[in-house]
């Protein structure tokens, strides 16, 4: 799932953005960067590595753009820096189903963790377990109950086979001991619309999409796997406020180069990544997209995308999910 509500005001942001506060002034590589992101153009995907891109193009690395190369369900982007030269010049925007590729692609032979070099934690968001506000559930609690009493007869949600949403629900499924049925849809609309309709009763959805269908009243929020309580729907729950413990989940971007690329080279990017991320122009984009800046050294994402590639295979084994 894409946040969509917020890509008008990162689009505003990206007309507006200057040299002010992302200028580098020391360290040009004279280099162009080619910022391959492995969905459409309007993804968040995009639009961040346009951000990036443009801030390389003030005197970093002049010159830098993004190259959107969709298809596959991300895997020809990937495969093509998979097979870049590993000079610094081709990085990967990479998000939440990079962790999962190689689980739900058995004959993919590029291999998330050996062919590629972890360079930065871009961000992440929680996602929020939802209800229609028709429902007659009203709690976590009140749904487990339902869900236990009446195995098999309720219906779940997600945008496709392999999702984030897919994917948070079979974990959620393993904690709780309950028994669902997946019901996949083609993208965010059809799936919502499904539980509007009442076809499905409840669906993952990631913390930016959901936020504004809450607020509105159109959905009724159980839990939201974040740490502690979010801001903007302080009134719903944590999965552990609500007795499930190891439901600390996000979906996340970050970014990746090929394998071979220089310690060194690796080291420079991510000083000149947490600089874009620390300035005030993107942390206002974060902030109004109820996604949470990361950041961070080139070992930190290391040790964090070895932890999800390693949980959510373990998840697509055990649930048995597969993809077309």
């Amino acid at each position: 799932m894409r946040p969509m509500h917020f890509l008008g005001c990162l689009l505003i942001v990206l007309l507006g953005l200057g040299k002010s506060d992302i200028s580098y002034g020391q360290g040009s590589t004279a280099k162009s960067i080619r910022i391959v992101v492995p969905s459409p153009p309007g993804s968040f995907n995009d639009l961040i590595a346009r951000v990036l891109a443009q801030s390389f193009s003030e005197d970093y690395a002049p010159g830098s753009i993004v190259d959107n190369k969709p298809g596959g369900g991300t895997l020809i982007g990937t495969e093509a820096v998979a097979r870049a030269a590993p000079d610094g010049r081709t990085l990967l925007v990479v998000s939440f189903p990079f962790s999962v590729l190689n689980a739900l692609y058995p004959n993919f032979k590029w291999d998330v963790m050996r062919d590629f070099a972890p360079l930065i934690h871009l961000g992440y968001a929680p996602s929020v377990l939802v209800v229609s506000q028709s429902s007659v559930i009203q709690t976590l609690s009140q749904y487990l109950t339902e869900v236990k009493q009446k195995p098999n007869t309720f219906f779940y949600a997600s945008t496709s086979n392999g999702s984030s949403g897919h994917l948070f629900m079979e974990l959620f499924k393993g904690l709780t001991k309950t028994d669902l049925t997946h019901v996949p849809f083609k993208g965010t609309t059809e799936a919502f619309s499904a539980l509007v309709g009442g076809q499905v009763q409840v669906i993952f959805m990631n913390l930016p999409e959901a936020v504004p269908f809450i607020q509105s009243g159109r959905v009724r929020a159980l839990g939201v796997t974040a740490l502690k309580r979010v801001e903007s729907i302080s009134q719903v729950p944590t999965m552990l406020e609500g007795g499930i413990s190891a439901m600390e989940q996000n979906i996340w971007w970050g970014m990746v180069a090929p394998a071979g690329t220089a310690r060194d080279s690796l080291e420079k990017l991510n000083v000149q990544i947490n600089r874009v991320l620390n300035t005030s122009e993107v942390k206002k984009i974060f902030e109004k997209s109820d996604t949470r800046i990361a950041g961070g050294s080139v070992d930190n994402f290391r040790m964090y995308l070895r932890d999800q590639s390693q949980l959510w295979s373990r998840v697509v084994k055990d649930s048995k999910i597969g993809v077309d």
